[in-house]
């Protein structure tokens, strides 16, 4: 028969210091592999949701700028095109003018890099696309869904869209914004237009501008060069056949993720090289929850006419 001495088994006081050490060892870097893992999940996370967004404004913008001046069949047939007119958006915007034979106008001061444009166009159907003036117009059943407004929603053939792009400063964190006038022209002698509409297009575009270019120029020109009345067709907006466009859009990654000192961080946001279309993102210290990026690119106008 064996008999154990009970009082010598276990660990000595080395032994246990030595198992604390290396787990204590171990923890640290499972708990460093963690935090470094949940920091690069969240890096991925914020870099994903700004390429969304950033597809989605361009997405949206060059949507706008290709309707702009948009006519239908059926109102080339009925002789309406666009007049001179004035529309107001209400509280915080001023009066717009459009020319006639315009349908771009656009608001922005030499310092300003948060421009306003505005665009005319009207909606369509099959029976444009078919090249048929049908007297019998079913709104619902001849609605072919390529021209919207604001809201996503279908204009038909008799509607006028009055659009305004635009950054709200009202608000904490200002956005991209899109109001909409919505002028019913089934008479074109006797339009009626609508109440104001304001929808939110993306609430991280910080910074917009735009600039204009006419037949036979390479130069372009900002807003506040621009006059829908000026005899010079360089810069009357009736002339214009492309759009250059910028947007700096932001982007939260909800940790200290980089270090913007000394106004360091630049974007030029046409690709001017000119003070004009400078942005400089404020000095935030030592660190930031926030990333930048910057959306650019020429848009045609197709639409353009002449009356």
């Amino acid at each position: 028969m064996r008999y154990y001495n009970f009082k010598n088994i276990g660990f000595s006081m080395i032994e246990l210091l030595i198992s604390m050490v290396v787990a204590s060892i171990i923890i640290i870097g499972v708990y460093s592999f963690l935090t470094s893992s949940q920091r690069s999940f969240t890096m991925v996370q914020a870099n994903d949701g700004m390429n969304r967004s950033m597809q989605m404004t361009n997405r949206n913008i060059t949507d706008y700028l290709k309707m702009a001046g948009f006519r239908n069949y059926h109102m080339v047939v009925k002789g309406a095109t666009f007049k001179e007119a004035t529309y107001n958006f209400g509280s915080g915007a001023s009066d717009v003018h459009f020319a006639n034979n315009s349908y771009i106008a656009a608001d922005g001061t030499d310092g300003s890099k948060k421009h306003e444009i505005f665009l005319r166009y009207y909606g369509s159907s099959i029976d444009d696309d078919l090249n048929i003036n049908g007297k019998n117009f079913d709104e619902n059943k001849n609605n072919n869904r390529r021209m919207f407004d604001c809201a996503g929603t279908f204009l038909n053939r008799d509607k006028l869209a009055v659009i305004r792009l635009y950054i709200d400063d009202s608000v904490t964190h200002p956005g991209l914004m899109c109001q909409q006038i919505i002028v019913d022209v089934s008479t074109p002698s006797n339009p009626k237009a609508g109440e104001v509409e304001t929808f939110l297009v993306n609430p991280d575009v910080r910074f917009m501008m735009f600039a204009f270019r006419s037949d036979d120029r390479s130069q372009f020109f900002l807003p506040f060069e621009m006059d829908s009345y000026s005899k010079d067709v360089v810069k009357n907006y009736t002339t214009v056949n492309s759009i250059r466009y910028g947007f700096i859009i932001q982007q939260s990654t909800h940790q200290k993720a980089t270090s913007i000192k000394g106004n360091t961080l630049e974007y030029h946001l046409l690709g001017m090289d000119d003070a004009k279309d400078k942005v400089t993102i404020p000095s935030t210290g030592d660190s930031t929850n926030d990333m930048y990026n910057l959306i650019s690119g020429l848009a045609y106008a197709k639409n353009r006419f002449f009356e």
